[in-house]
């Protein structure tokens, strides 16, 4: 019986039919910038939930891209124990449709995530918590029509987010309550029919608004009194 499994498995290997696929492994191209920063670039596409990365443990490594890859639909969960001192991610130009928690727990010194350009359509609560010093998180062009009102939780240190070119239709009064170091908030191009005065109330430091090309019929009355520091607001 051994010898007729080991023969079934020499034919299998021999045309090229191994239960493995082949991307099953996320090898990673590390690269040199001209800054002089170790980068990391995954050239096989990931369809599957819950894939891994195969690199050992990197504690050089800055950056990570998975720049246009459409066939990519998904992150992989273990980021955080290949490389340690990441601070950026790069997944635009995918087709990702979701993402969790566990794409970027333990992600403490991250501070630039770039998703734009994907398929993602809702956010879930505390998706980014771990992400403690983000400081620029990019999800414009995706096709986003719900963020649970604690998305955004843990993001304390976030300065730029941008949430422009979605499908956004509603916000709840507290999906920005964490962001106390807000700068800038690009809300353009969404179909957004009314915000509550809470839903930015909290912003203190947010120094531009982009709201243009909405569906809003009014605004509340001071809706925008708390901003204390806003110099720029396009309707």
């Amino acid at each position: 019986m051994g010898k007729k499994v080991t023969w079934i498995c020499s034919l299998l290997l021999l045309f090229g039919l191994s239960s493995v696929a082949s991307d099953e492994i996320l090898n990673c191209r590390k690269e040199i910038n001209i800054d002089k920063a170790a980068e990391c670039f995954v050239d096989v596409a990931v369809r599957e939930k819950g894939k891994l990365l195969s690199e050992p443990r990197d504690s050089e490594i800055s950056t990570l891209t998975f720049i246009n890859n459409k066939n990519t639909k998904y992150l992989p969960d273990n980021v955080t124990t290949t490389f340690p001192s990441l601070q950026t991610f790069i997944a635009s130009d995918c087709s990702i449709k979701e993402i969790h928690k566990t794409n970027f727990v333990g992600l403490s010194k991250l501070k630039n995530l770039y998703l734009f350009r994907n398929q993602l359509a809702n956010l879930e609560g505390k998706v980014f918590s771990d992400l403690i010093s983000l400081e620029n998180l990019e999800l414009q062009n995706n096709a986003i029509d719900h963020i649970d009102r604690n998305a955004f939780h843990g993001l304390g240190k976030l300065k730029i987010l941008y949430l422009n070119y979605n499908k956004i239709n509603e916000l709840h009064p507290e999906t920005f309550a964490s962001l106390s170091s807000l700068e800038t908030l690009y809300l353009d191009n969404n179909a957004i029919i009314h915000i509550d005065r809470n839903t930015i109330r909290g912003l203190g430091k947010l120094e531009r608004l982009i709201l243009e090309n909405n569906k809003l019929d009014k605004l509340e009355d001071e809706m925008f009194a708390s901003l204390s520091s806003l110099k720029r607001l396009i309707l």
